[in-house]
């Protein structure tokens, strides 16, 4: 291939430089002078004039007139001077000063063509023997001859997977954002440009300029309900998927301007989830599909995202109630106050189960707290109370207020034995008691939860790896691989915690 590569650019080169030295082998005629071209210009200005008057579009005063303008022009035109060896007599048929018109100057009477030079030739064969080593020894020193082929396909792929957008995408991205900046700093008080150069910055991978930019947008458009959920929405992006404080309450304020946004109402139906509330979530996404058309771009996301919830808890949606939003009680949304660092481990190194928000802020602190001693008069006043001390629990994870969530959690299994939510969120409350106790090895409580959770819902993940993980320490190889290969089946490949599975299935006895 390396050798069809040099004989084609040896072919091309040659071909180019013929192209190029062609005019030195043409024979050329001689060019008219400056007072031959006007001639024959203001000659076919006389033929237009003609046939626009015979078509009807000049009338006769206009084309008399256009006339003699033209006619004008033509004696204006200099005689070409006759040189001293070359009478006026003699001038070339065709020229000014012959009084011939080229038009009528015979074939045979016109000026011959100038025959290349041998000095035009010379220089033709030298330039087509110099350019291509020219171009070779260029390219040998500037470019980079052994470095293999990499298609445009190769590229691209190689991109998406770094995260990066294409090649060509970005170029034009950059091209964008230069605009963009600009209309900014033309029209400072004007949102639009802002929100636009904020999703690009955010197809780019630059998440602190976008956040940077949205914030902006919706300072300078605060009643403005898509500003606002677009800017809310970045914040949750920015913030690895939580729903933090700020995105919580732009997203209020979304739903306060326009109840029916729904990336408002989905994202606070999320913010209900990852504070452990999935019957809330739920429900809040419930009411969400009921007003989604089935063409509605998020559709097939949010059933999907419903179905998933649904499977990891064991709750059915259409037992569900379909609540918006705005009808929980302010008291019970617990947003992430900071933007998370990743989940520590949970089961000793396994990568499962949440973790809790840490940093919170003193003021945050203060409020959260403020709330779990209101809930606590409840549950004293309503012991039989269930949602109250879900609640409860829940608040006091984010406090890390780990033993008094395992007991408020217990509390409400107390009155609700079944409930899925309640034993997951018992579940997680003990890895993290665990983990912040230094221990290796889980309370026998946790495996308990485990297999009734498992018991109900076979597809469970962290139900698959526990239980596995109590077969393998009780010796019982066979039970745990068979556990953790349902779950390996249900994990991206290439993902740490795949890995980490199959390095414990490795030290299975057989």
């Amino acid at each position: 291939m390396i050798v069809v590569f040099w004989i084609a650019a040896v072919a091309t080169g040659l071909a180019v430089a013929a192209l190029l030295t062609r005019p030195l082998w043409r024979a050329r005629a001689q060019a008219p002078d400056r007072a031959e071209f006007d001639l024959a210009v203001y000659r076919d200005q006389l033929t237009d004039i003609d046939r626009d008057l015979a078509a009807g579009l000049l009338g006769p005063e206009e084309a008399e007139a256009a006339r003699l303008e033209v006619q004008r022009r033509l004696l204006a035109v200099p005689a070409a001077p006759s040189s001293p060896e070359t009478p006026a007599s003699a001038a070339p048929a065709g020229s000014p000063s012959s009084g011939v018109p080229p038009s009528e100057v015979p074939p045979s009477e016109a000026p011959a063509p100038r025959r290349a030079s041998l000095g035009d030739r010379r220089l033709s064969l030298g330039l087509i023997a110099v350019l291509p080593a020219v171009a070779l020894a260029l390219y040998t020193w500037l470019g980079a001859p052994g470095t293999p082929d990499l298609p445009y396909g190769e590229r691209l792929a190689k991109a998406r997977e770094a995260g990066q957008p294409d090649p060509a995408t970005a170029a034009a991205d950059q091209e964008r954002m230069a605009e963009l900046q600009a209309a900014i700093e033309a029209t400072p008080t004007d949102p639009e440009p802002r929100m636009l150069l904020a999703r690009l910055l955010l197809r780019n991978g630059n998440l602190e300029g976008a956040v940077a930019q949205t914030t902006e947008a919706a300072r300078l458009a605060p009643e403005s309900a898509p500003v606002l959920a677009e800017h809310a929405q970045v914040l949750v992006i920015a913030a690895s998927g939580q729903v933090t404080v700020p995105a919580h309450e732009a997203f209020m304020k979304v739903l306060s301007l326009d109840p029916t946004e729904p990336r408002a109402r989905f994202f606070l139906g999320l913010e209900r989830l990852q504070a452990g509330d999935a019957r809330g979530a739920l429900a809040i996404w419930r009411h969400l599909k009921e007003d989604t058309p089935e063409d509605a771009a998020w559709a097939g996301m949010l059933s999907e995202q419903m179905e998933q919830v649904a499977a990891n808890t064991g709750i059915d949606p259409t037992t569900l109630a379909p609540r918006h939003p705005l009808t929980f009680p302010a008291e019970s949304w617990t947003p992430a106050p900071v933007a998370p660092a990743p989940a520590a481990s949970a089961g000793a190194g396994t990568g499962m189960g949440p973790g809790m928000n840490k940093n919170l802020g003193e003021g945050e602190r203060a409020a959260i707290q403020a709330m779990v001693e209101s809930l606590k008069a409840k549950v004293a006043a309503a012991p039989d109370d269930f949602e109250t001390w879900m609640m409860l629990a829940r608040s006091q994870r984010v406090l890390e207020e780990l033993d008094d969530a395992v007991t408020s959690y217990g509390k409400a299994l107390e009155l609700h034995p079944g409930d899925m939510e309640a034993r997951r969120g018992l579940a997680f409350a003990l890895i993290a008691q665990t983990q912040a106790r230094g221990e290796s090895e889980p309370p026998p409580a946790l495996y308990m939860l485990m297999k009734a959770i498992l018991n109900d819902n076979p597809e469970d993940q962290e139900a698959l790896f526990f239980v596995g993980l109590e077969a393998a320490n009780k010796g019982d190889g066979a039970r745990a691989r068979e556990l953790w290969s349902k779950l390996l089946m249900t994990l991206p490949p290439d993902s740490s915690l795949a890995t980490q599975i199959r390095q414990r299935m490795e030290t299975l006895p057989q």
